[in-house]
Order: structure tokens, then sequence, then C-alpha cells
């Protein structure tokens, strides 16, 4: 009942498009998006560093070829190597703010539907910035990190748009590589438990995925925006860091997005290298109260005898 209504939506959309002397196209597009992925942090925050930079691939393994997701009707290509990067300050001990950036590769990158264009305009990457607070418990060496991320993205696309009833000469096809921009945001909460040089940490991220519909029949000349925010994702995670020397983590973790709109993922592994660029000021030992300082003992003279 829902397919033969939309069908004739369909019919009726075209018969008015005639009526009004629109062109109808069957549009086929396709875009290049960044792979889903949480942040590439524990929930421990700076701890004695004052400042840091970190570097990583978010997708170093993957457990299996992303896919489009049942009736996304998402043409899209996801990087096989994304890497990315970023610089942190301590505001506070808790606080920190960061900058970030992010770049996914176009060479090897996967088809999630092998009946679909490929945008042959460059590599899609982004730049934002990002918070993050780190809560002390009660319980030794628990944490409970609260990040937000902002992140915008050029995300290239490519459009087939083929002209296939009331066109001015006949049946034609344009080819259109451009590039969108697309802002992308993540909010993760991530506890964490620290043990001499290891934390242990686990957690969820709720993030946008960017898509594009592959196949859509479009009237008239109007272009809207081609590539879309996209819907919100759960993608759960486990890890451990640990420092290697003075403040230097290594960091490895294992994800799994668990929506499959607009694409279907498997267990994914992604590491990051963290180097302290600063370290935290001791904080002053605490200060004593000063001692009394008293004079020279006093002599009661002795009373005379009578």
């Amino acid at each position: 009942m829902k397919t033969s209504a939309l069908l004739a939506a369909a019919a009726a959309l075209s018969s008015l498009a005639g009526a009004a002397g629109c062109s109808t196209y069957s549009v086929r597009k396709s875009a290049l998006a960044p792979h889903m992925a949480p942040p590439m942090r524990s929930g421990a925050g700076l701890g004695e560093s004052a400042a840091e930079a970190s570097f990583g691939a978010s997708t170093l393994v993957s457990g299996a070829p992303p896919e489009e997701g049942a009736g996304a009707n998402a043409g899209l290509h996801i990087p096989r190597r994304e890497l990315g990067g970023a610089l942190r300050g301590g505001v506070t001990r808790n606080l920190d703010l960061g900058i970030l950036w992010d770049y996914g590769l176009r060479q090897g990158a996967y088809k999630t539907n092998q009946d679909e264009p490929s945008p042959q305009n460059g590599s899609v990457w982004g730049a934002g910035f990002s918070t993050f607070y780190s809560i002390p418990s009660v319980f030794p060496g628990v944490r409970i990190g609260i990040g937000l991320d902002l992140m915008r993205y050029s995300v290239p696309y490519v459009e087939y748009r083929t002209c296939v009833e009331y066109c001015d000469a006949g049946p034609y096809t344009t080819v259109k590589h451009d590039r969108e921009g697309i802002n992308v945001y993540s909010l993760s909460i991530i506890p964490s438990w620290r043990s001499g040089r290891i934390t242990l940490f686990g957690g969820g991220t709720l993030r946008n995925h960017p898509t594009v519909a592959k196949g859509e029949v479009e009237y008239g000349t109007y272009d809207d925006d081609e590539v879309e925010e996209g819907p919100t994702n759960l993608v759960v995670t486990a890890g451990a860091e640990i420092e290697l020397v003075a403040g230097v983590r290594l960091l490895g973790m294992v994800y799994q997005p668990m929506s499959e709109d607009p694409v279907r993922y498997g267990p994914t592994i992604g590491v990051a290298l963290t180097v302290p660029l600063a370290r935290r000021a001791p904080p002053p030992p605490p200060r004593s109260a000063p001692l009394a300082v008293s004079g020279p003992p006093t002599i009661s003279p002795t009373p005379t005898p009578r």
C-alpha cells in the first residue's frame, strides 16, 4: 500500500512537471564521508600535562568492509585509512580545550554499494574544536570523562544528472564533481580506571553520519544541498592506554557503531600516540604554622630570709 502510494505521488508530480514545462531528471549521487568513529582518548584527561599533542589512525583495522544499511538509499564511500590529530591545553586540572583535524584518504576507499559512481575530487577532511571534562570519583583511579567535539568537514561528492523527460534537446547527462561543508558533532561519556601506568576505559559516543541519496528523481533546475548531515548513531568503545615514559602515552581501542543508518560497520581498531608539550606546575607545599619565638627565661628573685 505504501509503495503504490509513492508511485502514485511520483506519477502525479511528473504530470504536474509536464504541465508546467519542467524537465524531469534521474539523479545518481555519491560522496566520500568520514568513517564513524569515537574520540581517540581515554576518560582520564590530561593528567599531569598542561598541554599535549596527539596523532592517530582511527581505522587501523576494520573487521568488515562498510556496507550500505538496509533501506538507507545512501551513496557513500568510506575511507579505508583515516588519520587524525589534536592539540589540547588544560584550563584546569580536570578541564581541557583542543583543536582537532581529521583526514580520510580517497585512495582505497570502500564502496558501500557497488552500483554507485565514485567521487574523484580529493579526500575528505575536517577540522574543529573539542572540550573535555574528566570528573574524579570517590573510587581510587576511577574517572568519568565527558567530551564534546564540533567538526566541519569538506565532503567531496559526484552527481550524474540525466534529463529523461521534457528535455529541450533530447535526453542528456551532466556530471558534477564538487565539495560541500558538513557539520559533524560527537558527544561522549567515557568512564576509566587507572592503575600505575595503565588506564582501562570504555563508553559510548553519539555522532551524526553524513549521507547523500544515491538515487532520486528531480524536477526542474532547482539545485539543493547534495550532502546531508545525516542521522545520529551510537558508537560503543573499549580500550586501554599505557604510559610509555614521562607522560608519553599509547592508546589502543576497539569500537562498534550500533546503528546501520546509513552504513553498516564491523568492529574497528584505532590507535593514537600522545606526547606532552608542557608539564603542569606542581602544587606549592602546604604552609606550616610559624614557630613561636620565646625570649630568655625569666628568673624570679629569691626572697630574702628575715
